[in-house]
């Protein structure tokens, strides 16, 4: 069965995959810590994601991304520097442009992240 990640699950892959390129782990404080939410929220979605097999955790210990994992936390944060470099390429202020990506980065679809890199592309004449 093919499992799409909710917003929400997004938000947290995000954040845990760029915390596991930091140092190759995390855990449930540092997460909680780095997206102003409570532990209780963070270890419930981790085992959300275990369960789908995006992380391995360990009960008040180490969390780490599966290879699915790590392919679906490069893939967000690949969408997040397409949307990055289009709101830069239309002069949005650098403030706004990190409010509109958390407005939106969960909820666009791959097909939109794509033609608003094709057309940066094109925009750059490449």
């Amino acid at each position: 069965m093919f499992f799409m990640a909710s917003p929400s699950e997004e938000k947290y892959l995000e954040e845990i995959y760029n915390k596991v390129l930091e140092k190759e782990f995390t855990s449930v404080t540092e997460i909680a810590s780095s997206l102003n939410v409570n532990r209780s929220s963070v270890t419930k979605m981790v085992r959300k994601l275990s369960d789908e097999e995006y992380l391995h955790s360990q009960r008040y210990g180490k969390i780490r991304m599966t290879e699915k994992g790590l392919e679906k936390g490069m893939e967000l944060a690949l969408n997040h520097k397409v949307l990055e470099e289009f709101f830069q390429l239309i002069d949005l202020e650098e403030e706004q442009i990190h409010r509109e990506i958390s407005n939106i980065e969960y909820y666009i679809s791959g097909n939109a992240v794509a033609k608003i890199k094709d057309f940066i592309k094109k925009e750059k004449g490449e």
